[in-house]
């Protein structure tokens, strides 16, 4: 048993961005090093250079390997197009490179479960064919997942661009954001971009499961909104935060160590926008002249300015040219011994763990806040792209922990008020409170990965070697009653489906019946329900005739047939009813003369119609509440 149990494996899927890939490996590590799973990645290539994505999954545990796919031209692409086109594209155009490797997978391998991010699902359709369980790693928010789910009852209510809604928009659980905040995607309805994100959006009800990196203590009102006000929708697992816990660059960042090492304990700001970040030559020398007004110390990571995209380096990392040339003149010199400029890239977890490191001005992506709450940093909040502009709320309007940039009327933060929130962070009154906020997260996310944490708890209980690929719902009342509803249907539905396949399968004659919590009986029969149950009940008959001896033997046996034997005559009285009611009910319609059935003159209906009437309307609305659910919920 030992054996088979450490044979199991998973395929993880990420889409193109470092900021995709590393908390993805992170927790294909911890499954590898924690639950004994192997693990395969299959890479899909985008055409940007891929040394560093190689080195980095090169240098992961002997029981994770990887598969880079062959690259996919984007050739017939315009040059702005958003990078998320490019994300989706990636894997619908590596389709059946990703199928074929699934299939060697699952010949060599007992492939229990495909993990792909948030870009993903297009692969689901490849997982049910092949019988692999399709989840979701999601890399980022709970609030920016319930935006997701969200996105289809919006579409639906508002015509106008979310960017122009008078009212904030309310997700359950979750801090209120403007339409203007919401993610990058969802700002242009006409773009293509918008109409795969909304096509995604609704495919990840069928996901078996999703996973997301953050935790229940960091953003507990959208965890439990997950999980009890939305219907339809897959079990939600949080599992962060899962951060990085090696290098992705084998670039040498000793000088800016050793650099701090000589700064007093929390003096420095880092600067710093991940990966994929830009900003403007004009904004890039404001920065930098408010870096200087503020007289704080600095480790500034700088990249070379782009004026039309602020993630221009998303798919390379590296800046285009040498960002030095883009500083003010003088600028070096006038800073040295305050503050130190490294371009390109420095140790980011190294720099954020260090005693000197005292606050960071971000671009809020979530791998670079998730860093942050670990080591206890307090922030500066500046969003650039994707769904950062969301983070930002969550970290200044629920959590409290970062100052917000802002711009002037053209967009541009001036380098005065740089200064203003560099030093307001660093040695005003909103800065220690936010410090001490910061402080109370990073011990609430240290104990959420602890041995009883319960993110530790949530991974090992939903994907141990016994559960990966077989989720079981906790079995209990649903308390909500549309729910409730919606539920009984879906489930119904599903259990006269299984007893149609055992009629087709094993030539077996089945009849089930079920009565809901209205008492409306449905049932379902090969030939006839009616016909099953007379079966069952006159071979009990004839058997009790035949041997007395075994009827007193089985007198439990006859006392669970007397019970069914009543259930039945009550299910057929009940479906006596329905059929009085039916014709009670064709004599409604016909007084009715055309007009809608609520709207039928009640003055000549006897007491008996009445109640008949009133009944016929209740499991009418019953059923439309249903409706209405099903279409909310429905896929694609």
């Amino acid at each position: 048993m030992e054996t088979a149990q450490q044979t199991l494996h998973i395929a993880i899927l990420p889409t193109p961005g470092m900021g995709h890939l590393i908390p993805l490996t992170e927790f294909a590590k911890r499954l590898a090093l924690h639950h004994n799973f192997s693990v395969t990645f299959i890479v899909p290539t985008d055409g940007s250079p891929m040394k560093a994505q190689k080195d980095f999954l090169e240098a992961l545990p002997k029981n994770i390997n990887s598969i880079f796919l062959p690259p996919v031209s984007f050739d017939d692409l315009p040059e702005d197009a958003m990078i998320e086109t490019r994300i989706y594209l990636s894997v619908t155009r590596s389709l059946p490179a990703i199928r074929n490797s699934l299939k060697v997978l699952t010949e060599s391998n007992r492939l229990s479960a495909l993990v792909v991010d948030l870009f993903g699902t297009e692969t689901f359709d490849v997982a049910k064919e092949l019988g692999v369980a399709p989840y979701i790693f999601f890399p980022t928010t709970a609030m920016v997942l319930s935006s997701i789910f969200y996105l289809p009852k919006l579409d639906e209510k508002f015509s106008c661009e979310y960017r122009d809604l008078a009212e904030p928009v309310k997700l359950p659980g979750c801090a209120p954001v403007h339409g203007s905040e919401l993610m990058d995607p969802v700002q242009d309805r006409k773009n293509e971009v918008y109409k795969g994100f909304l096509h995604h959006a609704k495919r990840y009800t069928l996901a078996h499961g999703i996973m997301v990196n953050s935790f229940m203590d960091l953003e507990p009102g959208a965890f439990e909104a997950l999980k009890e006000d939305w219907s339809g929708l897959p079990p939600v697992y949080p599992v962060g935060p899962l951060i990085q816990t090696g290098s992705t660059s084998r670039v040498d960042g000793s000088e800016c160590l050793r650099w701090l090492d000589m700064q007093p304990q929390g003096s420095v700001l880092f600067v710093s926008f991940g990966s994929g970040g830009t900003l403007s030559h004009e904004q890039l020398n404001e920065l930098a002249l408010g870096l200087e007004m503020s007289e704080q110390r600095f480790v500034w990571v700088v990249r070379s300015p782009h004026n039309k995209a602020a993630n221009a380096t998303y798919f390379t990392a590296q800046s285009i040219r040498d960002p030095f040339d883009f500083l003010p003149k003088g600028f070096l010199e006038r800073t040295k011994g305050l503050g130190l400029v490294v371009p390109s890239w420095a140790p980011q977890i190294q720099v954020l763990s260090h005693g000197s490191t005292g606050g960071f001005l971000t671009h809020c992506g979530w791998n670079s806040i998730l860093e942050s709450i670990v080591h206890g940093v307090p922030l500066i909040a500046w969003p650039l792209y994707a769904e950062q502009k969301m983070n930002a709320v969550l970290l200044t309007d629920d959590l409290k922990v970062a100052l917000r940039i802002k711009g002037n009327e053209n967009g541009v933060v001036e380098g005065e008020a740089i200064a203003n929130y560099v030093k307001g962070l660093m040695e005003g009154e909103e800065g220690k409170l936010i410090r001490n906020r910061m402080r109370d997260l990073k011990d609430a996310a240290a104990v959420a990965l602890s041995q009883d944490g319960s993110s530790t708890k949530s991974l090992a209980k939903n994907f141990s070697q016994q559960s990966m690929g077989r989720q079981r719902m906790e079995l209990k009342k649903i308390e909500n009653k549309a729910r409730r509803q919606t539920t009984f249907t879906k489930r119904r539905n599903g259990l006269f489906k299984k007893a149609n396949d055992i009629c087709n399968m094993c030539d077996a004659e089945v009849g089930v019946i079920t009565i809901s919590e209205a008492g409306n009986a449905f049932t379902f029969g090969r030939p006839t329900a009616d016909s099953i149950v007379d079966r069952y009940l006159a071979k009990t008959s004839s058997s009790n005739a035949s041997s007395s001896n075994a009827n007193a033997r089985l007198h439990v046996g006859d006392h669970r047939v007397k019970e069914l034997e009543d259930k039945y005559t009550e299910a057929l009285a009940r479906l006596e009813t329905q059929k009085k009611r039916g014709e009670i009910m064709d004599k409604v319609k016909e007084a009715a003369r055309g007009k809608q059935l609520w709207e039928v003159p009640t003055e000549d209906l006897g007491l008996h119609e009445l109640e008949q009437y009133k009944a016929t309307l209740e499991e009418m609305k019953e059923k439309l509440v249903t409706r209405v659910n099903n279409i909310l919920i429905k896929p694609l």
